[in-house]
């Protein structure tokens, strides 16, 4: 359910309904083609998938090229901007919690999402 919602939010928001992956597919494709707005929306939507699938692994390049593609249109930057320092504010309540302070192991990876999720904001703010 949470891979949905932000497909959710974009559909309610713009006003589309939610397509399949495949806008060809389905029964009465052929009779009911997509309109170029539906066309953009499941574009969009696809990149917002992206995104957030990014957010799982921050470090790789994949996920970072995904951030910088919705990121650097202007019209999705603050919605980006926003999506990723609620992520950076999650990972940095994890410090203050035993298993943070007691396992090295858990110290590492989240200081290094941390590093990566504003090396994904760094991407963004400065071009």
């Amino acid at each position: 359910m949470q891979q949905l919602i932000p497909a959710l939010v974009f559909a309610m928001l713009s006003g589309c309904t939610l397509m399949p992956a495949d806008p060809d597919a389905g029964a009465g494709a052929a009779n009911n083609p997509l309109a170029p707005e539906d066309r953009q929306a499941l574009e969009l939507g696809h990149q917002v998938h992206a995104v957030e699938e990014g957010f799982q692994n921050p470090e790789a390049e994949a996920s970072i090229e995904a951030v910088r593609r919705l990121g650097l249109q202007t019209r999705h930057y603050v919605m980006v901007r926003g999506w990723i320092l609620q992520q950076i504010s999650m990972a940095e309540s994890y410090r203050g919690t035993s298993a943070y302070s007691e396992s090295e192991q858990r110290r590492a990876e989240i200081d290094g999402r941390i590093a990566a999720l504003q090396k994904m904001l760094r991407s963004i703010d400065l071009e």
